[in-house]
């Protein structure tokens, strides 16, 4: 296998991703979030009555892993048949450097939460400080939309479907989307720290979370760094689930903690 420098994505170098593809592939991401919000809205209307506020909330859950975070990675398939390459050959996943990519996103993980806390603390003070000045509601650091829920008591059936979602489908559908294709495409044209920049501020947008904005930049940038070190997709996903497997552990066990935590 030929030997690859720190900043090469697997084949950039040989292979140009179609912008059709690409703008293919975001009217379809974008068509699954509207179909999921539409058929989410349709349910509250019509079936409401007839189910109980869990059972609403666990039909919202499966809405949601299927047209969007299931949909994406069946578009992904698409746009990858788009450039006539394959999921190894695209993504890294061919390579047999497994151990090496489950070691550092081991030894990642550390330094993910030790940032990821510190740039939480600041943007709660910067938040509450521009609340207090500005008293715009949307200004005022609220918990993660994780620790809402649980406020509600969700069942055990509910947590684990979620839990599920969260460490399992998200990752993948997440890292494919912002690490392998976004960040490889804007790379390939030759912008570099641009892709490194889009790609990690759209990851923290889409989590709508004004608190962690600046941790979720933190976090995707240790996420392509990852890609970026083993070449294989693989590193970030595991990183990704990781992450967020401990995070909901600890919120499920600890949620008033975690509210006080995020509100301090």
């Amino acid at each position: 296998m030929p030997k690859t420098d720190a900043y090469r994505s697997p084949v950039i170098a040989e292979k140009r991703w179609q912008t059709f593809s690409l703008l293919l592939l975001g009217v379809l991401l974008a068509a699954g979030m509207l179909v999921a919000i539409v058929l989410s809205s349709l349910m509250s209307r019509i079936v409401e009555s007839r189910l109980t506020r869990h059972q609403l909330d666990l039909a919202r859950v499966i809405i949601s892993i299927v047209c969007i975070q299931g949909a994406a990675v069946l578009w992904i398939h698409l746009f990858l048949k788009c450039n006539d390459t394959t999921w190894g050959e695209a993504f890294g996943l061919s390579q047999h450097n497994y151990g090496r990519c489950a070691a550092l996103a081991v030894l990642a993980l550390i330094l993910v939460f030790i940032g990821m806390a510190v740039l939480g603390n600041i943007s709660t003070a910067i938040l509450n400080a521009l609340y207090e000045s500005l008293h715009w509601k949307w200004l005022k650091p609220e918990p993660q939309q994780i620790v809402q829920i649980l406020r509600n008591e969700w069942p055990w059936s509910l947590i684990v479907v979620q839990g599920v979602a969260a460490i399992v489908i998200a990752p993948v559908s997440e890292e494919l989307i912002f690490r392998g294709v976004l960040y490889t495409f804007l790379k390939q044209r030759g912008h570099a720290k641009l892709a490194l920049w889009i790609s990690s501020a759209l990851f923290a947008l889409v989590h709508l979370h004004p608190v962690g904005f600046l941790s979720f930049i933190f976090l995707a940038m240790v996420l392509t760094a990852l890609y970026e070190r083993t070449q294989n997709i693989f590193a970030p996903i595991l990183l990704h689930s990781l992450f967020n497997g401990v995070s909901f552990t600890f919120i499920v066990a600890n949620p008033k903690w975690a509210e006080k935590w995020i509100n301090q």
